[in-house]
Formats: structure tokens, C-alpha cells, sequence
């Protein structure tokens, strides 16, 4: 936990993709959030 990165943080040219692991939290709580939308379109 010490060492988690902030979504804001992430750069998309590190990785090959990106994972959100299902349940609630990414449903309601990242739909409208700037950073996650950011990542995901640099991916798509």
C-alpha cells in the first residue's frame, strides 16, 4: 500500500494495459473520475 500509485500518477506508455477489477467501486466510483477516463483513452 506504501508504494501504490495515484491514478493521476500513471503513465500509460509503462504498461500494455490497463485492468479494473469488477464490483462497485470502479462502477460508481470512477465513471466520472478525470484521471481513469485520461488512462483509459491513452489505451484506446
Amino acid at each position: 500500500m506504501a508504494t501504490t500509485l495515484k491514478l493521476a500518477d500513471v503513465n500509460a506508455v509503462d504498461f500494455d494495459a490497463v485492468f479494473y477489477p469488477g464490483g462497485h467501486g470502479p462502477l460508481w466510483d470512477l465513471t466520472d473520475n478525470e484521471d481513469s477516463i485520461t488512462l483509459i483513452e491513452s489505451f484506446v
